[in-house]
Order: structure tokens, then C-alpha cells, then sequence
């Protein structure tokens, strides 16, 4: 009889050992989620805190280039309503007003010569690129969290304590378009 205890204890020790180490698996995994998480948005706060100092910059050079200034606005406003949805959108907004924007000062020959503003050019070039590795390094993380999350037997622990998958960052809709680039100055 006290054999019998004995293995039983044993073996929910054991158990218990399993569910705790694939419970700190989890924890840990959801912590590296979150991290990459709060990664993309300090990149995000860094474009969205440089965006009004190359725009202030380049405005005098662009005067006549009023939409793509106006687009931004517009994206930082959406960034800063405090709605998940329209901030979602304004980033997208703004990532393309970026790209529109850097692709602009390309054609002021004057622009490029001014220290200033190719500076915040770079960073701001610099920003994009932090922000697109930021996202590829919380996909890869919150791929493997996922798997997790999903995979046997670690599924059962995870549904017992509520880890969810967490959703990847995608394209927007409006990346799936090339953007029209008007080279001809003539039309200016």
C-alpha cells in the first residue's frame, strides 16, 4: 500500500513538473512576444516624433507638394485618436506618405545639398528600415509563440490558462499597389 502512495506521488510530481515547465515555456514566449511588440511601437514613436521635423524642413523646399504634407498630418492624427483601428490605419497612411515623401525629395536637387534635411532624411530612412526589421523580428518570434501555443500536448496548458495565438504584422491592402511615381517635371 504505501508503494502505491508512493508511485502515485511520484508521479504527479511529475506531472506537475511537466505542466510547470511547459506553463514557463509559454510565460516566456508570450514575454518575447510583447517585447517585440514594444520593440515596433518605440519604432513607430521614433518616425512619428522625426516625421514633423522633416516635414518643417522640406516644406519650403516642396511648397507645391501640399497633398503629401497634408497626408501626413492627416496619418499622425489617425496615429494619435487613441483608436486601435484608426491608429492601425494612420501607420499604414503614414508608411506610405513616408515612402512618397522620400521618393519626392529625390527630385530637389537643393533639398539633397541642404545638411539639415538630408540628415533627417537619413534617419528617417534609417527609421524605416529599424521599423521593417522590428516587424520581421516580432513575426518570427510570434511564429514560434504561435506554434506553441498550437502544438500538442503544450495546446492543452495554453487553453487551460488562456494563451492565445497572436496575430502577425501584414501588408495593408494599399501595399498589395505599386504607388505612381510622376517623374516629369515639366508638369510641376
Amino acid at each position: 500500500m504505501k508503494k502505491t502512495w508512493l508511485f502515485v506521488i511520484a508521479v504527479l510530481a511529475v506531472i506537475a513538473f511537466a505542466l510547470g515547465g511547459t506553463y514557463n515555456g509559454l510565460v516566456s514566449s508570450q514575454n518575447a512576444v510583447t517585447q517585440a511588440q514594444s520593440d515596433v511601437q518605440v519604432d513607430l514613436q521614433r518616425r512619428y516624433d522625426l516625421i514633423p521635423n522633416v516635414v518643417n524642413s522640406v516644406k519650403g523646399y516642396m511648397s507645391h507638394e501640399s497633398e503629401i504634407f497634408e497626408k501626413i498630418a492627416d496619418a499622425r492624427a489617425k496615429i494619435g485618436s487613441g483608436n486601435a483601428s484608426e491608429a492601425e490605419q494612420g501607420q499604414s497612411d503614414l508608411s506610405s506618405a513616408v515612402s512618397r515623401l522620400l521618393v519626392l525629395t529625390e527630385n530637389y536637387p537643393d533639398l539633397k545639398a541642404n545638411q539639415q534635411v538630408e540628415n533627417l532624411i537619413t534617419e528617417l530612412e534609417g527609421t524605416e528600415n529599424r521599423i521593417k526589421t522590428s516587424r520581421g523580428v516580432f513575426n518570427e518570434v510570434a511564429t514560434k509563440y504561435n506554434t506553441k501555443v498550437r502544438s500538442f500536448p503544450t495546446n492543452l496548458v495554453a487553453g487551460i490558462f488562456g494563451f492565445q495565438p497572436v496575430n502577425l504584422y501584414q501588408a495593408s491592402s494599399d501595399a498589395q499597389v505599386a504607388p505612381t511615381v510622376d517623374l516629369n517635371f515639366s508638369s510641376r
